[in-house]
This record gives structure tokens, C-alpha cells and sequence, in this order.
């Protein structure tokens, strides 16, 4: 197997090692009562799910999202989806990735903007459940979805709404749950499209659309919610 063969099968594994060293050392920093420190867990919590995804699922399935993907999306076969193991390389380890770490960055000084990564596993937890109600049986990701991402994302919410005005309460939920939804509409988009754009600007914007929910909550923290989480 040569480098970019290894990177692009091996990172999930690389992923379950981030998960586990990012869930202990937030959890040493982790008080229950203190929502931030809540915050940094997105990143850990979807790492693991990642591996869930694209390493080994839970029926021993290894790389199984992909198919799953690309047959919910409408494609004939794997072979005419572009969901090829670069794109899923940039879309989860560089996209997500980058998501996590400006949430870690920014969860003490810009609490509320960090909040809106959980926007990716909220409305991911949708994508899995729904999918999943529909078909009454398992997909790849499913159990890390509600053990992790349905749990994590209402803690967190519910943490930090408590700390905004009430008014602006569900504004903050609202738009947590539009920067998930936006973020995914990017990537399904990308691919439904993917031949109307160089590929290396399909790649390109699938890495950087890690960016999107820390964007989108910039925005409200600056436009739309007024309330300071830290003295409301």
C-alpha cells in the first residue's frame, strides 16, 4: 500500500486515536455544571463517529458510509458517485477537523460561535435516525449518532440557552440547527453537481466547509444574539 493509499483508508484509525486522547483530556477539564466546558467535546465525540463511519462499523463492516452514501443520494452504483475516498478524506478528517479545532480554540473567549459546530452533529444525528426510522435497520454511524451527538448536542443547547435571554433562547437552537443543516446541504449539493466544477474545487470546498457553522455563528453572535452567555 503506498502514502496516499495508507492516509486515505488509514485516517479513521488516526480518528480513533484523537477520539480517545481528546475525550480524556476533556474530560479531566470537563465540570457538568459549566457548560463550556461541554463545548470542546464535538470534536472527540465525532472523531469516534468517524470511525464508526469509515473504519469498522458495527456489523464489522470496514469503509461502509460511502455506499450508504452514495445509494441514499440517488446513484446507480459507487462507481458513478464522485464520493471517492479523497472526497470522504476531505469532507470528514479536513472538514471536520478543522470544525473541532476552531471550536476548542474559541470555546472560552466565543462561547456562543464555538456552540454552533454542534450544529454538524445535530443535524447529523437527523441523518442517521431519520434514515434509519424509515428502513427499520442499522446504517453506518447510527449508534455513535445517538449515544454520542443526541445527548451531547441537548446538554450542550440546553446549557448554553439557559445562559442566554429567554427571548433569544430558541434563536440560539434555531440557528445551531441551520448551520448543521447548511453544512450537510453543501456537501450533498457538491455532490449531485460535481460535474459542473473542477475537482479540485469539489475537493476544495468540501475540506473548507469546516468553516461553514463557526461562520454562520459568527454571524448570529455578532448579528442576531445579543445576549453575552458569560454575565446573562
Amino acid at each position: 500500500m503506498d502514502l496516499s493509499a495508507a492516509v486515505l483508508f488509514g485516517w479513521p484509525y488516526v480518528s480513533l486515536v484523537l477520539a480517545i486522547a481528546g475525550i480524556m483530556y476533556a474530560s479531566n477539564k470537563t465540570q457538568f455544571n459549566n457548560v463550556l466546558t461541554l463545548i470542546p467535546f464535538m470534536g472527540p465525540f465525532y472523531s469516534l463517529h468517524q470511525f464508526e463511519e469509515h473504519g469498522i462499523d458495527l456489523l464489522g463492516r470496514r469503509y461502509a458510509l460511502a455506499a450508504h452514501l452514495c445509494h441514499t443520494l440517488g446513484f446507480a452504483s459507487k462507481q458513478t458517485c464522485p464520493a471517492d475516498p479523497l472526497f470522504v478524506f476531505m469532507v470528514n478528517f479536513v472538514g471536520v477537523n478543522l470544525t473541532a479545532a476552531i471550536n476548542w480554540a474559541l470555546f472560552r473567549t466565543e462561547p456562543v460561535v464555538a456552540t454552533f459546530a454542534w450544529g454538524t452533529p445535530f443535524f447529523n444525528t437527523l441523518s442517521h435516525v431519520m434514515p434509519a426510522l424509515l428502513t427499520q435497520s442499522y446504517n453506518p454511524g447510527l449508534a455513535t449518532a445517538i449515544l454520542l451527538f443526541a445527548p451531547g448536542s441537548f446538554f450542550v443547547l440546553r446549557g448554553m440557552a439557559a445562559l442566554m435571554p429567554k427571548s433569544e433562547r430558541p434563536i440560539l437552537v434555531f440557528g445551531v440547527f441551520i448551520a448543521g443543516l447548511i453544512d450537510h446541504a453543501i456537501i450533498v449539493v457538491t455532490l449531485w453537481f460535481y460535474e459542473k466544477m473542477p475537482y479540485s474545487i469539489f475537493q476544495l470546498i468540501n475540506g473548507l466547509n469546516g468553516i461553514t457553522p463557526i461562520a454562520i455563528g459568527y454571524f448570529f453572535s455578532r448579528n442576531v444574539l445579543k445576549g453575552d452567555p458569560k454575565t446573562a
